[in-house]
């Protein structure tokens, strides 16, 4: 049986963990306001505003560092981390190149636009329920954050699907609102496949990405209320700016 002792000292470690937390949150709720690499308050800072003890403000630190909303430069202070980008439920929510450079904190845009046949691989050709990739158009284009290459997108659509397109567009062009108010189809969902580090060098030449840059790459198929892949998606994404992390939950 615990002693009196033992309950009380329980009590403290209890109320010191609440308390900590109550400071991570406050924390969290000021870097919302922030920009990546902003630098925070010192921990004395920290102390003297949220008037707790400096080893509360060390454990609320630590906490908002190992959720990787903060990163520790031993020496010189404590930065705001680069805003991972969080897919809640699945990657069928992982629809706008733009909204994935927003969210995390950047400001969108595209450095190269083109359209045209290129190879593609065997599950777009099938998904699309074409032939050969020859009766495919690929709209490739290089998106930037704050002006720098972070995203290569390569967006397939069967030939006839292109034609209402104004090529002039293709800078600015929504997919998503191409699809649903030009062709009158309403995407209903996404099944996106991680396919790891895949090199394409006339993609990386036009990044302008040294070959050890942190990247992934991952297939999207896009379809509508009736089970037909629309277009398809393969991008590349530069991990060191805009991460991906993926939160599973419980239906």
């Amino acid at each position: 049986m615990k002693s009196q002792q033992d309950q009380d000292s329980n009590a403290f470690a209890v109320e010191a963990k609440s308390l900590s937390h109550q400071v991570a949150k406050r924390l969290e709720e000021i870097i919302e306001t922030l920009k990546p690499d902003d630098k925070l308050p010192s921990e004395l800072e920290l102390q003297k505003m949220f008037m707790v003890s400096r080893t509360t403000v060390r454990d609320a630190l630590s906490q908002l560092q190992r959720a990787g909303v903060i990163r520790k430069v031993h020496g010189i202070g404590t930065f705001v981390a680069k805003r991972n980008l969080v897919i809640s439920g699945g990657l069928d929510e992982l629809a706008s190149a733009t909204e994935m450079i927003k969210q995390a904190g950047y400001l969108p845009g595209t450095s190269y636009a083109s359209i045209g046949i290129v190879e593609v691989p065997n599950e777009i050709i099938e998904a699309l329920g074409v032939s050969s990739y020859a009766d495919i158009r690929c709209i490739r284009r290089i998106r930037t954050a704050n002006e720098v290459p972070v995203m290569a997108c390569e967006d397939y659509f069967k030939e006839e699907d292109l034609s209402l397109l104004d090529w002039n567009d293709i800078y600015h062009l929504s997919l998503t609102s191409y699809v649903e108010k030009t062709l009158g189809k309403r995407l209903a969902y996404a099944d996106a496949f991680f396919s790891g580090n895949r090199y394409k060098p006339e993609l990386l030449s036009l990044l302008e990405w040294e070959k050890n840059v942190p990247h992934t790459s991952f297939i999207q198929l896009h379809y509508d209320q009736n089970n037909n892949c629309v277009f398809c998606s393969d991008v590349l994404v530069r991990t060191d700016i805009i991460g991906l992390r993926i939160r599973r939950t419980r239906k």
